[in-house]
């Protein structure tokens, strides 16, 4: 289902995408790294596999070769073999496509799902990075991304500290993350502008996109019946339980996020890209945000 949710996403940004698969627990913490991680197409643990291409989501395909595109327009790509079984395997499944707004546009580094500390996550969105905390002393952030994983990271557990995090920041946020220190939690948030959607199949497991579109043709396709589709509020956060295999509601916040006067002129043509006229109304209705004003 995430290979299908990916396919679609290539109308939002074709400037990176990757998949990160999130395996059963079998210890209590990420494990020592040797390599930088951000930077690695294809990251392997006993935990987790990150893949990532700096193209569109199809470049990731076993129909054409790493790093080439994909014309056949009869027969979608469909990803690589072993990617596939760990795609079916994994117990969290966290997929993204990448509009550079911050980074060097061909960077994997640059590129989610990132494994940040202990924080695997994936960020929609543009942040002023002087309104995130300093970056602790053992990581190297470059980008907002990398600062707001490192953030949550710090902050682990703490409710109340996240929703400070989530309150302070100033610009456009949707993320979704896992912190491999408690892997049965999953956690979607909403701050300012850009949009999630999130839905539950027939037996019971969650899906999230960015265009609620999606979710409700590429479930069907995959012979998946949607239910309870909804968009999140700006300004919320929410924690699963994964326990028992069906995620389960643990916890759920509001707080009121800040967007630039910028990100409204942004909203249509970026953060609701592809959406019906139907679905912005809509979401009109959940819009709840400061606005930080430009002048001085």
């Amino acid at each position: 289902m995430t290979w299908a949710l990916g396919l679609a996403s290539r109308e939002r940004g074709v400037h990176g995408a990757g998949v990160a698969c999130l395996f059963p627990a079998t210890d209590g913490g990420p494990g020592p790294r040797e390599v930088e991680p951000a930077a690695v197409a294809d990251l392997r643990t006993s935990r987790l596999r990150i893949v990532k291409t700096p193209g569109a989501f199809d470049m990731m395909s076993s129909a054409a070769p790493w790093g080439s595109s994909v014309e056949d327009d009869d027969s979608p790509p469909t990803p690589p073999e072993d990617l596939a079984a760990d795609l079916n395997r994994a117990a969290v499944v966290l997929g993204h496509t990448r509009f550079r707004t911050q980074g060097a546009t061909d960077a994997l580094e640059h590129t989610s799902p990132l494994l940040v500390d202990s924080v695997v996550g994936t960020h929609n969105g543009d942040v002023d990075v002087d309104t995130l905390p300093a970056p602790p002393p053992r990581t190297r952030p470059k980008f907002d991304t990398e600062l707001l994983l490192a953030a949550l990271s710090d902050v682990g557990d703490d409710r109340a500290a996240i929703c400070d995090l989530l309150t302070g920041m100033v610009g456009r946020t949707a993320l979704v993350w896992v912190d491999l220190r408690d892997p049965i939690r999953l956690h979607l948030a909403r701050a300012a502008l850009s949009p999630l959607a999130v839905a539950r199949d027939q037996f019971g497991r969650l899906h999230w996109a960015s265009n609620p579109g999606w979710l409700r043709t590429r479930l069907p396709a995959a012979g998946l019946r949607p239910s309870g589709l909804r968009m999140l509020r700006e300004g919320t956060v929410e924690t699963y339980d994964l326990r028992g295999g069906v995620p389960e509601a643990a916890w759920r916040a509001d707080f009121v996020p800040t967007a630039r006067e910028s990100d409204l002129r942004k909203r249509h043509s970026v953060a609701l890209l592809g959406y019906t006229d139907r679905d912005r109304a809509a979401d009109d209705a959940l819009l709840r945000r400061r606005v930080l004003s430009s002048s001085v």
